[in-house]
């Protein structure tokens, strides 16, 4: 991630951790508007369609692997909802990938770009306005400011599957990039 994790302490330092985890939804989604503006030109440019395929799998692997483990147990059900939606934000960023790449039909690929969208804008949501302010106090500002340092040199690991779509230990799994 590009950007330097806040300090943690006042109210002010907590609205800045949660600003610093939006922003990670609002990278990807300037991606895909740059994208889009393209496609409104007639044009399928690949390079922010993998610029927000990046840095939304980033972001969904830094918070099933390092946030989501520190929340409390008063955070499951939103967390268990939120891996579920992973799962369906992976699956839509994988078919609008594979049509980008194929230079599938624009309407095709317009629409797989529509339900990305929508979910997305669902997702940052939930996570933006009830999840990461919850998370933030569960955890406190000394501790989040920790994992924030962690999320901020975080790199997605080669092969790295969310947890909605992997399958059970000893069976093997395609990865889709």
């Amino acid at each position: 991630m590009t950007t330097s994790a806040p300090r943690a302490g006042t109210k002010a330092e907590r609205h800045a951790i949660i600003q610093f985890l939006q922003h990670a939804h609002r990278r990807a989604e300037g991606h895909l508007e740059d994208f889009e503006a393209a496609l409104e030109r007639g044009m399928i440019d690949e390079d922010p369609c993998e610029r927000a395929a990046a840095e939304l799998r980033l972001h969904l692997y830094t918070e099933e692997e390092i946030l989501f483990p520190c929340a409390s147990g008063s955070l499951a059900g939103a967390i268990a909802g939120l891996k579920d939606q992973h799962g369906r934000l992976s699956d839509l960023l994988g078919e609008f990938q594979a049509l980008v790449r194929e230079r599938a039909a624009i309407p095709r690929i317009r629409q797989a770009l529509f339900a990305l969208n929508n979910l997305l804008a669902a997702h940052s949501a939930t996570e933006d306005l009830g999840v990461y302010p919850d998370l933030v106090s569960a955890l406190g500002t000394g501790k989040a400011r920790a994992l924030l340092r962690e999320v901020d040199r975080a790199d997605l690991p080669s092969g790295w599957i969310c947890s909605a779509r992997r399958r059970p230990s000893g069976e093997s799994q395609a990865v889709s990039n």
